[in-house]
């Protein structure tokens, strides 16, 4: 196994609004290499049969982030995994109504998150 990087990877079940499993790290058992990995994910608590959307996060020995990933796979179906995608959040916009008109501003932090104060 690699000691110069890690791989994190969290799921939930594809086209749901469900919640994201807690991330989990790649480690004893589990197989992976630059461009590929292994893992049980009946051991990782997904359920037989059901397609999930994931997400990998690969970090450095530093924990800086190298790549950021998604894909989407069927547990059971071998055939069924897709190609990873590089992943970006979607935008979240927030609104707070109980600030002065005053103070009325929007903020933006890496395209990522708007906040909009009315």
């Amino acid at each position: 196994m690699p000691t110069d990087y890690t791989i994190d990877a969290r799921g939930r079940a594809k086209g749901s609004a469900s919640v994201w499993s807690n991330p989990f790290t790649l480690g004893a058992g589990d197989k992976f290499r630059p461009g590929w990995f292994v893992f049980d994910p009946i051991a990782r608590g997904m359920a037989a049969n059901t397609t999930y959307e994931y997400e990998v996060v690969t970090k450095d020995a530093a924990g800086k982030e190298l790549n950021h990933t998604a894909g989407s796979f069927t547990v059971g179906d071998a055939n069924s995994v897709s190609a990873l995608q590089a992943y970006k959040g979607a935008p979240v916009v927030v609104h707070f109504n109980s600030v002065a008109p005053s103070t009325a501003t929007t903020m933006r932090a890496e395209g990522q998150v708007s906040i909009l104060f009315v």
